[in-house]
């Protein structure tokens, strides 16, 4: 899973639009003028916007909305067509497994922040997703609702009455708007706390190959662009500390290694120890840091035990967690959460 340049295709943003009412639009034309577009220049073919500012216009509509489930509402809106230079060979598929080649193939196309991939078993086949560009925690909640939430209207349109009961996996807290995924049956959503962030997609085998109900006429097909060429275009990473610290942040109850991230960037632990190394870091450093970020965040909240905190950080033990916190700190969790904390001047560096 390279990691590549953050950026999106701007007609992703179009998607918002019928969810905004005349203050929000207003805010979101602002923040599109500072970028040089406009709302009629979203849908254009190659407009794309950075992941950075793309975040501001995410996090900022949600704040001015009060809605916790953008991400969902814009997943939902998604349909096969909005796909851009993917559509004409989405189209040529006769069967869900070859679609699902081609997007992981070509899904840097759609959105180089996340990857996908695509496995077939003897009785299913999944798709996986994973963030792979740095970005907010909430705001990696969201994409991920995006993502997954886009698939149900992508199986309705190509599959129909035919679509069976399936299930996604999200490794995520369930979002306060959780009812809303009751408008997705016969998907069966299931949420949890735990690994590394990602979603996984898995349909029974059978679907996998019946015909899709959407073919046209050869003679009313797009021609299909050269796609290798627009992959080319998609810039890699300049360095993957930023991603590595978001899969840090959002771990609950694990600590992964050097060899987890290694296996997921195709490289050896090795190589990815070195290029850490080459940014001026490591995943000690980077782990010791956002542990105790974390374990202060959590602290802020009166209602967390310190055992459960202990165990969302991926520490086998409360003595652990509290020998770690001291080093960094100069006090116990709990003293910490105390107020007894010393002041900034006197912290260890």
């Amino acid at each position: 899973m390279p990691l590549y340049e953050p950026i999106l295709p701007s007609r992703y943003l179009t998607l918002l639009l019928p969810l905004l009412a005349a203050p929000e639009r207003a805010w979101l034309d602002a923040r599109l003028a500072e970028l040089g577009l406009t709302v009629a220049m979203l849908a254009e073919p190659g407009n794309r916007v950075t992941m950075a500012a793309f975040e501001r216009m995410l996090a900022g509509l949600s704040q001015r909305t009060g809605r916790s489930d953008l991400g969902f509402a814009l997943g939902l809106a998604m349909r096969p067509e909005d796909h851009g230079p993917l559509v004409p060979l989405m189209r040529r598929c006769t069967t869900l497994e070859q679609v699902f080649r081609v997007v992981m193939r070509y899904f840097r196309l759609m959105s180089p922040i996340f990857s996908i991939s695509y496995q077939r078993y003897a009785d299913r086949g999944e798709l996986v997703y994973r963030p792979a560009a740095p970005m907010a925690a909430d705001i990696m909640v969201m994409m991920m609702e995006v993502y997954v939430v886009s698939v149900h209207p992508y199986l309705r349109a190509t599959l129909g009455q035919r679509l069976p009961p399936y299930d996604v996996y999200m490794s995520i807290a369930a979002p306060a708007h959780v009812r809303r995924y009751a408008e997705l049956k016969p998907a069966r959503f299931h949420f949890s706390d735990g690994s590394l962030p990602q979603a996984r997609v898995v349909l029974p085998n059978a679907t996998l190959n019946l015909p899709l109900r959407w073919q046209e006429a050869p003679g009313a097909m797009q021609d299909v662009p050269d796609l290798d060429t627009l992959l080319a275009d998609i810039g890699r990473a300049g360095g993957c500390s930023g991603w590595m610290r978001l899969m840090l942040e959002a771990a609950e109850g694990y600590q992964p290694t050097i060899a987890d991230f290694a296996a997921l960037l195709n490289v050896s632990a090795r190589t990815l120890a070195r290029t850490l190394e080459q940014e001026g870091t490591s995943l000690r450093a980077l782990a010791k840091q956002v542990r105790h970020e974390r374990a202060c965040a959590l602290l802020r909240d009166p209602l967390q035990p310190v055992s459960q905190i202990a165990y969302r950080l991926g520490y086998s033990d409360v003595a652990n967690f509290s020998h770690a916190f001291k080093a960094e700190a100069g006090c116990s969790p709990r003293a910490w959460r105390q107020g007894l904390a010393p002041s900034p001047a006197t912290e260890p560096s």
